[in-house]
């Protein structure tokens, strides 16, 4: 089965993040019998996914797909930066 939540844990800047590490240790212990999509814009949250997928607009009115699986994402870096 899968889950969704728009904007998981909310878009609050302040405050303690620890509702972020709760719904992500969650999320972690139950993702091996659960596909989880989160919507947010929140870092704390995608800096804790396995994988980022996302719509951008690099030319006004041309949408973009991406994905940015977070395991690779060191070998991306050095890609663009080197």
């Amino acid at each position: 089965g899968y889950c969704t939540d728009n904007k998981a844990v909310g878009t609050r800047r302040t405050g303690n993040n620890n509702n972020i590490v709760k719904l992500a240790s969650y999320v972690r212990r139950n993702s091996d019998k659960t596909q989880y999509i989160l919507i947010t814009h929140r870092r704390g949250t995608m800096e804790r996914a396995d994988t980022i997928y996302g719509i951008t607009m690099r030319q006004k009115g041309i949408s973009d797909y991406m994905k940015l699986n977070m395991a690779k994402l060191d070998d991306i870096i050095k890609e663009y930066t080197e």
